[in-house]
């Protein structure tokens, strides 16, 4: 009975590693100031336009872009101040003409509408900026080691629950390595596009 109760004995001090509420509190400290919540309001299709994307392949997000400005529904996605005017959004997922109007929320409670400022590559990232001037509090990027097999680390994402806006803070033990040693190697099984990975101390 040793070998069950010692293994048990490890997962509860995994699980409370894991579970260290000042180290989530350091971390929401940190980020939620940066974080921004985005409520786009979908531009409803003409007739003439939607008999053109429904004759091409459509991808399945585009489909449900496509759907959910027809029920006038509106796309939430989140950002990240990466300078005092502009928000990082990695959610791809419409563009610039499937838009009627952007709103933000920060930390404060505070709306405010935005505006696309510029597209990445491929269209894996956009940069929004406020429709009126703004002082954003931007993220602070600072040196960062890749955790070891064993340490832990944050990562931090923004959801709409109950009609108001979220941050979720997953505490994660790096279990993952390169079988030949490599510099700066860093993997994670990760969701969530843009979410800030930190690391235990916030």
């Amino acid at each position: 009975m040793s070998a069950p109760l010692n293994l048990l004995a490890s997962l509860a001090l995994a699980l409370a590693a894991q579970e260290d509420p000042e180290a989530v509190r350091k971390t929401v400290d940190a980020v939620r100031p940066s974080i921004v919540g985005l409520e786009v309001t979908l531009r409803k299709k003409a007739r003439i336009e939607k008999a053109e994307i429904e004759e091409t392949a459509q991808d399945p997000e585009a489909q449900r872009i496509l759907q959910m400005s027809e029920n006038g529904q509106v796309y939430e996605a989140w950002g990240v101040a990466v300078a005092k005017d502009l928000i990082l959004m990695a959610d791809g997922g419409f563009r610039r003409v499937d838009t009627e109007r952007i709103d933000a929320v920060d930390a404060s409670g505070s709306r405010f509408e935005v505006r696309f400022h510029s597209v990445g590559r491929n269209h894996d990232f956009v940069l929004l900026s406020p429709a009126a001037p703004r002082d954003l509090v931007p993220l602070e990027f600072g040196p960062w080691t890749p955790p070891a097999p064993g340490e832990h680390f944050h990562v931090t994402y923004a959801g709409f629950i109950d009609g108001a806006w979220h941050l979720n803070v997953s505490p994660y033990i790096m279990t993952n390595a390169p079988l030949a040693p490599s510099e700066g190697w860093f993997c994670i099984d990760l969701i969530r596009p843009g979410s800030v990975i930190s690391d235990g101390h916030g």
